[in-house]
């Protein structure tokens, strides 16, 4: 990203055809990335003679194995069309010619960065909800009204309006940030694509503002929380490598954030990646217990069964976990010691393990699931229905633990969204003060 062209290749369109009433066009299309390893990139498409207007960019695209080869690019036209002068191969024209539709302009931005910090004043003021509605008329308007502009226009204008307010106080960008992260969660839920990826990159662009204007340690760690913020939603709605994108930048500004490193681990995991799970799961700490869990689940994944075996035994044993492991840590620990077990035809192993697990968590469905299908081959038919007996009778977690396993590591990422909501009222004096209106009192929490 924002470096020299790595290679250039032929682009075959196999279908182009409007999406939507915000005048986009979807594109489905094939490349041959030969020679490209794996990474962030910043991808460029020229689907007509160098220098014109139908340059298409986007700044990062994550090519990542294990996601069968397809990535979601959202394209916008770069202001100097950067791409297109530096393409040189030739590209494949679609056979049906793209349809006519609103052409895009140069942005006009006397009005649109008075527009803007009329929104900012509204929020200023306390009126948060004002204010984002103010935003999201301003936003729609310029997007995808009858001339419409680019959306890489727009966001220098925004970003040109913080920067005025960063170089008063670094701090008045923190309700900025907190009333985009809001237009962004309202636009992905909406189903507004041109919308939430516009505010989406433009939350890339000020966090980046604020951890250079900061230029302390400290500041790139409260950046690093800006984006958690972000990721909130992101892993809800965006693919992987977007997601990936997030948590990578996120690491960028703070190394040893847990829970970017273990969304991570976890979506590497859920593609087959086995290896570069283990990777980011062993630059968490010995004493992180859901780390130490997943490492040992991916490690029996590739193969490492010992020492998959001796990580899940420390965690299961009475006298070796810590005492704060909480009971879904456990129960996934005993399923997969008993697991491993039964694969090595070990069923005295297997049945100590689960009756181990069940003393402790006795109302675990799981557990009692593979007992029973221990005593069924041991020839102990009996045995096998008593283990299952009280299956779905009792009001326990039953299969949650292995369903709480295959989920992100959620409650972090609230948090991080809670305290960025938070953060950004308190703040609100602070852009009051540079926007020269009267400092409004405590705002309601009127914003989801």
């Amino acid at each position: 990203p924002g470096g020299a062209r790595v290679a250039t290749f032929p682009l075959k369109i196999s279908s182009r055809e409007a999406a939507g009433s915000e005048g986009l066009e979807l594109l489905t299309a094939t490349v041959q990335l030969k020679g490209v390893e794996e990474g962030v990139y910043e991808l460029g498409i020229v689907t007509g003679r160098s220098g014109d207007d139908s340059a298409l960019a986007t700044p990062f695209v994550l090519l990542e194995q294990g996601g069968g080869g397809q990535v979601w690019a959202a394209l916008t036209s770069p202001r100097k069309s950067r791409t297109a002068a530096s393409a040189g191969a030739p590209v494949q024209t679609p056979k049906t010619a793209a349809p006519k539709g609103k052409r895009t302009r140069k942005i006009d931005a006397g009005p649109v960065r008075d527009g803007y910090r009329a929104a900012l004043r509204r929020l200023a003021e306390g009126d948060r909800n004002g204010a984002r509605d103010a935003m999201l008329e301003l936003q729609t308007k310029v997007l995808t009204g009858e001339k419409p502009a680019i959306s890489d226009d727009l966001v220098d204008v925004e970003l040109d309006v913080a920067a005025e307010l960063a170089r008063q106080d670094l701090e008045s960008l923190v309700p900025v940030l907190t009333l985009h992260q809001v237009l962004y969660r309202d636009a992905v839920h909406k189903g507004g694509y041109l919308l939430s990826t516009h505010n989406r990159e433009l939350i890339f662009r000020l966090v980046a503002l604020y951890a250079e204007r900061s230029g302390s340690p400290e500041g790139k760690l409260r950046a690093a929380r800006f984006l958690m913020g972000l990721a909130a939603e992101m892993v809800w709605t965006a693919p992987p490598s977007l997601r990936a994108r997030v948590f990578q930048q996120i690491l960028a500004y703070d190394n040893r954030q847990e829970a970017a490193i273990l969304c991570l681990a976890v979506d590497a995991e859920r593609q087959g990646r086995y290896a570069d799970a283990v990777a980011y799961l062993e630059r968490l700490s010995p004493t992180h217990t859901e780390a130490r869990l997943r490492l040992a689940v991916n490690l029996a994944r590739l193969g490492k069964t010992q020492e998959a075996r001796k990580l899940l035994r420390e965690l299961s044993e009475p006298a070796a976990n810590p005492a704060n492991i909480e009971p879904w840590h456990l129960a996934v620990a005993w399923q997969e010691m008993a697991r491993l077990q039964l694969a090595a035809g070990d069923l005295d192993g297997a049945e100590k393990t689960l009756r181990e697990g069940l003393q402790r968590l006795p109302e675990d469905d799981k557990l009692a699931l593979q007992l029973g299908l221990v005593r069924d081959l041991r020839k102990d038919p009996r045995g096998a229905r008593d283990a299952v007996a009280g299956l779905g009778k009792t009001p326990g977690d039953g299969g949650a633990a292995r369903h709480r396993y295959n989920q992100l590591p959620l409650e972090s990422l609230d948090q991080a969204w809670t305290e960025l909501q938070e953060q950004g009222v308190g703040q609100i004096p602070a852009l009051a003060a540079v926007l020269g209106v009267p400092a409004a009192g405590e705002a309601p929490r009127n914003t989801p």
